[in-house]
């Protein structure tokens, strides 16, 4: 019978069953309107029919059940002043100390007013964890440098250099520890920048690799590229992949695409990773320069070493290779030095005019014995620090 009364005419039975269960004095009769109540309304449990009728009768709320509160409002707020100025512990770390804490504050000029500080020292922990619970969630969260770095390295696409560029810019960048085998403790390193059409190369020491360090050395780089700075592959080195060094590139060079090789491939920079070895170890060697003199020799023996292999050295890049049977063939372009392929690409005008006249006053006999002789000088450091 239920199912043909709407909504509205439930709603009117419901209300006049719950005033007739009020003034019932007998068990018959509250029984009776719930049967009806079941019946009529569609209910299929007693004990819910009864707490429907007699929601009405028990407007007086309760007395809350649990222990009283032992601090009021402006002691929790002391306490919580407390909790942040010990940088936010747990209620067991925080229990020992608290003594102190309050011992401290009414000795300086910021006292608590009244007598909010009566009780503090002589809460137990659970307490304390109580009287705090509702803050925990608004505490600041520390941040995890780990997590920041790994979410930065995300956001940096990866690239395979595989495919030929078609125009200069696009630079390659590496590091190269000059610490004899041993990375323990603090050494030079070498911060080596290529671009990957004209293989023009320029190389910075640093002392360490941090990123103020690699940052200042790599904008002393790019101020010295005869071109215009279109992308930077790194490696997925922390000397790199951080927010210090890519906010820096991001704000000079708002054009210039950021990406990275994939991990533990190094064949991807592999035209930066040549230039290591060329320009690098086999001039400088394998010693471990742990002395700051280095730094400053390495940037002047650099600085004529570039000028030499950049304008005055040929080098062929590799095109393709094809796989013939059991052979490889590698295929190359024609050899030229990096100042031609750099020419070639260099629009005519001023600039064009004054990189020409710059490398028309070079002469490689006087680089090659400035190159002689702080090759000497770091010999001789090396020897002395030997001693």
């Amino acid at each position: 019978m239920h199912l043909m009364m709407s909504g509205k005419e439930k709603e009117r039975f419901v209300l006049r069953s719950m005033l007739l269960y009020g003034k019932c004095t007998s068990r018959s009769q509250k029984s009776a309107i719930i049967d009806d109540l079941m019946q009529y309304v569609g209910y299929k449990s007693r004990k819910h029919a009864i707490t429907v009728l007699t929601q009405g009768l028990h407007k007086q709320k309760r007395k809350k059940r649990g222990r009283r509160k032992i601090l009021d409002a402006k002691q929790v707020d002391f306490l919580r002043e407390i909790w942040a100025g010990m940088g936010y512990p747990c209620a067991k770390l925080m229990h020992p100390m608290l003594q102190d804490w309050v011992e401290a504050r009414k000795k300086s000029q910021e006292r608590p007013a009244g007598n909010i500080d009566v009780q503090l020292p002589n809460l137990s922990a659970a307490t304390i964890d109580r009287a705090l619970s509702a803050f925990r969630l608004n505490k600041p969260k520390k941040t995890d440098d780990r997590l920041d770095l790994e979410r930065l390295k995300q956001s940096i696409p990866i690239v395979n250099r595989k495919e030929e560029v078609r125009e200069s810019g696009h630079l390659s960048v590496d590091t190269v520890a000059h610490c004899g085998g041993n990375l323990a403790g603090s050494f030079t390193w070498t911060l080596t920048v290529t671009d990957e059409l004209t293989l023009w190369t320029q190389n910075r020491a640093i002392w360490n690799k941090g990123r103020e360090g690699t940052c200042v050395a790599l904008q002393y780089i790019l101020r010295e590229m005869p071109f215009r700075i279109r992308s930077i592959n790194s490696d997925n080195g922390s000397e790199f992949i951080n927010y210090h060094l890519q906010s820096f590139i991001k704000n000079r060079y708002k054009t210039c695409k950021v990406t990275r090789s994939r991990p533990n491939f190094k064949n991807d920079n592999a035209r930066v990773e040549e230039r290591n070895r060329r320009l690098v170890r086999e001039i400088v060697g394998d010693e471990r320069l742990d002395d700051e003199r280095f730094v400053y020799l390495l940037n002047r023996l650099y600085k004529w070493v570039n000028m030499q292999h950049n304008h005055f050295i040929a080098s062929m890049r590799l095109l393709k290779k094809e796989k013939c049977g059991r052979r490889i063939i590698k295929r190359y372009d024609m050899a030229r030095t990096p100042y031609m392929r750099v020419l070639e690409n260099m629009k005519e005008g001023g600039r064009r005019n004054r990189f020409i006249k710059l490398h028309e006053s070079l002469n490689p006999w006087l680089i090659q014995k400035k190159i002689a002789q702080y090759s000497k000088e770091i010999a001789m450091l090396l020897s002395r620090r030997a001693q």
